[in-house]
């Protein structure tokens, strides 16, 4: 079981230079407003973004490079992120980008390199991807050992992010049946994804279901069962029975109700889908303080 064990950003927003050490199998970030838990959390995101070659569109849609550097490129001209991760055999593999502003306010890479070490007693090997790229260079296939793992890890670093619960939001829109290999970000797919759960012949699956059910029932106690139901148009729709039988849809469900759905299928899922890391922003928003 391989985790991850170390990040260190620096010249990120808010982060001048952040590095939180021996991160365990559950860390919780707690601080006042304006503190930087977010912008650490959205440097996390941006990764995710570097190893799906999705840099350029990350800059876009935050507003352009200039915005991601501690108080702009005349301050700190580049940014450095840094990812370790540690096996249960004690072997330890990392991730090193170092990102520098451009004219046409875009991010080039200055340095990206892939780690690799066998053991706390031996050197670190690294695999360098040289400089001047604008998408990381890292891709599979490759007969780099060191570059497949890495990739295989930052693959399976994830965000949940579900605070959007309003009439029209993608959390209470029915999803395409086809669409459940894995629970999605914004949870846009929930119902598709408690669907197979529900109907699958695995056993983990369906006690992972059964969990599910079971953890939204002790906050809301009303919803006997969750019902993701197959309409005919191929999309499910998240419908629920109350404790009088009655079967109700997703509108009727609360902000609160609807978002612990959502956090338990996360966390309650299938051993064998949990994600290697998982980010949850805010997991106590919309619930009573008893829950």
């Amino acid at each position: 079981m391989s985790r991850l064990t170390r990040i260190q950003i620096d010249g990120f927003r808010s982060l001048k230079q952040v590095a939180l050490e021996d991160l365990g199998p559950v860390s919780v970030l707690i601080g006042p407003n304006g503190s930087g838990k977010s912008n650490l959390l959205e440097a996390l995101r941006l990764v995710t973004f570097l190893a799906s070659r999705g840099l350029s569109s990350f800059v876009a849609m935050s507003g352009g490079a200039a915005d991601l550097l501690h108080y702009g490129p005349k301050t700190t001209p580049e940014l450095k992120l840094r990812l370790d991760f540690e096996t249960d055999t004690g072997s330890r593999n990392a991730y090193e980008a170092r990102l520098a502003w451009t004219v046409g306010d875009s991010l080039v890479f200055v340095e990206e390199r892939a780690g690799f070490q066998k053991s706390e007693d031996q050197d670190w090997q690294w695999t360098e991807a040289g400089s001047g790229h604008t998408e990381s260079a890292f891709e599979v296939p490759t007969q780099d050992p060191a570059v497949r793992t890495l990739k295989w890890m930052l693959d399976r670093l994830t965000f949940l992010h579900v605070h959007d619960t309003s009439e029209r939001s993608e959390l209470r829109t029915p999803s395409h049946v086809s669409d459940d290999r894995y629970l999605k970000s914004f949870g846009q797919n929930l119902p598709s994804y408690l669907r197979m759960l529900r109907e699958s012949e695995q056993t983990e699956y369906q006690a992972a279901f059964l969990r599910i059910q079971s953890l939204v029932r002790q906050i809301v106690p009303s919803i006997r069962e969750l019902l993701p139901t197959l309409m005919d148009n191929g999309r499910v729709r998240l419908d629920w029975r109350d404790d009088r039988g009655d079967v109700f849809g997703p509108h009727l469900l609360s902000d609160g109700s609807l978002r612990a759905i959502a956090l338990f299928t996360a966390l309650g899922q299938p051993a064998s889908r949990l994600p290697l890391f998982c980010v949850v922003d805010e997991p106590e928003l919309g619930l009573h303080p008893a829950a």
